[in-house]
């Protein structure tokens, strides 16, 4: 049996093995049983309940910590022109786009940090073998990937957020309601509509996207129970519905529409004149898939018995 040093014998005198102690316990445990003169790390285990084996069940993540490591570091922003300014009041080191980017594919790495937004990341592409095997390359899950279009005017609002998975991007949307007297139609058709699909156009050109959400837009008649009286009204302008057409155009499938073409399936009633009760709606709310993932899609529903809002959930099965 090997020996005990003098180090292993104040450790095993600090606490006990059999006894269960608080995070907080702990944490001053360790510090106290650190003999390391550098920056020693921890393992943590957590019992989840789950099975690692199957990949619904697999967790990862990256947080950070909420007081740093006390280390000052370097970071580069990666953005358009109208973005340079918000990098600069937020502190970043570096700011810029194409420049930089040929530097790093120079072999420049002087930095410790990159962050970029989700519409730059096919641009970024080319560089992961200069900056992955030094742990550069921006990802979301690191926060070094932002939330948002990287566009200030629609970013303000907070209408969307992005997710990267390995294989397809998901997108939440929230679309500018055009007001019923019409106010906001012109920044709808104009800039949000435009601007938005440029997104998710270049989101595709690294891989399938879904977005999902209120897209504030009956596509067709058959998509709300009185197309006649509305023509004018926020939700189902010609304008409004062109913008659905262009994502369509551009190959996006409404995946409610991919199975059913039937009417009288709605996903937002107005709270007035037992509107739900009659079952007079709107269907505003999609599911939209690249069409590459249409052998994927196996089922696309709407749950009008679930309650709660003025909205009703949608949902999509796919295999991915």
């Amino acid at each position: 049996m090997s020996r005990l040093t003098k180090n292993k014998k104040i450790i095993l005198e600090k606490y006990d093995s059999q006894k269960l102690y608080s995070l907080e316990e702990a944490s001053k445990i360790i510090k106290d049983i650190s003999f390391t003169k550098f920056d020693a790390s921890i393992d943590l285990d957590v019992r989840l309940g789950v099975d690692p084996k199957k990949p619904d069940q697999m967790i990862r993540g990256a947080i950070s910590l909420p007081h740093g490591t006390g280390k000052i570091l370097k970071v580069l922003a990666l953005c358009t022109p109208d973005k340079e300014e918000e990098a600069k009041k937020a502190g970043a080191d570096y700011i810029g786009l194409d420049d930089f980017i040929k530097k790093i594919e120079n072999g420049w790495t002087d930095i410790d940090v990159i962050v970029t937004i989700p519409t730059l990341m096919p641009k970024l592409g080319r560089l992961g073998k200069v900056l992955g095997p030094r742990g550069l390359m921006p990802n979301p899950k690191s926060g070094t990937v932002t939330n948002d279009i990287g566009i200030e005017k629609h970013d303000s609002e907070g209408r969307v957020i992005t997710l990267e998975y390995p294989d397809f991007y998901l997108v939440t949307v929230y679309t500018p309601n055009s007001k019923r007297d019409l106010l906001r139609l012109e920044y709808r058709e104009k800039e949000w509509d435009i601007d938005f699909l440029n997104y998710i156009i270049e989101l595709e050109k690294t891989k399938p996207v879904i977005f999902c959400g209120d897209l504030n837009v009956a596509h067709k008649e058959i998509d709300l129970k009185n197309p006649k009286s509305n023509k004018r009204n926020a939700g189902f302008t010609i304008e409004e519905r062109q913008g659905f057409d262009n994502i369509v155009n551009h190959g996006f499938i409404d995946t409610f529409r991919h199975f059913n073409n039937e009417g009288d399936n709605y996903t937002w009633w107005s709270y007035m004149a037992q509107s739900r009760d009659r079952n007079v709606g709107w269907r505003i709310d999609y599911f939209c898939i690249s069409d590459i993932l249409s052998s994927n899609l196996k089922v696309a529903s709407i749950h009008p018995q679930i309650m709660g809002s003025d909205h009703c959930p949608v949902s999509i099965e796919i295999d991915i």
